[in-house]
């Protein structure tokens, strides 16, 4: 009977005493992005294809956990949107097919693209404070959710 109200005891300790060290918070930012890649370029080497920024937004939780007053680990649960604008105008041409053979159009396109990407993003992070600097470094992994 006396371990059981020991062992109680200690596990009680414990989580009083990690929880002093546990926090969490809320986060919520704006996100500036863009998706670039090498133009197609016109026979002049004009650049026929544009890449504009989208304003998108994340919002989430985040938690940490301090070794010391120093150092510390934080992790983040977020959802994010990110995109991109892409505007195409040039020559191109188009293939119809039908059930006796097929017909090659060519002439001008002027294509306007919006690409919105939702993601949830698990960054993982080691932080370091000393007074008013601080210090953080790590990784995370993020899975597409949808793409429109």
């Amino acid at each position: 009977m006396k371990l059981k109200y020991t062992l109680s005891f200690l596990l009680f300790t414990l989580a009083f005493s990690l929880s002093a060290q546990l926090r969490y918070g809320f986060k919520t930012g704006l996100n500036f992005a863009r998706f670039d890649g090498p133009s197609e370029m016109d026979a002049a080497g004009n650049s026929l294809e544009s890449w504009k920024n989208v304003t998108g937004f994340h919002i989430g939780a985040t938690f940490g956990y301090s070794f010391t007053d120093n150092y510390s680990l934080r992790a983040e649960l977020l959802f994010s949107k990110r995109g991109t604008k892409y505007t195409y105008d040039g020559a191109s041409y188009r293939v119809f097919r039908y059930s006796n053979g097929q017909t090659l159009s060519t002439g001008n396109s002027n294509y306007l693209i919006n690409i919105n990407n939702s993601y949830i993003d698990l960054p993982v992070m080691g932080v370091a404070r000393w007074g008013d600097f601080e210090l953080s470094a790590g990784g995370y992994v993020g899975f597409l959710v949808s793409s429109v």
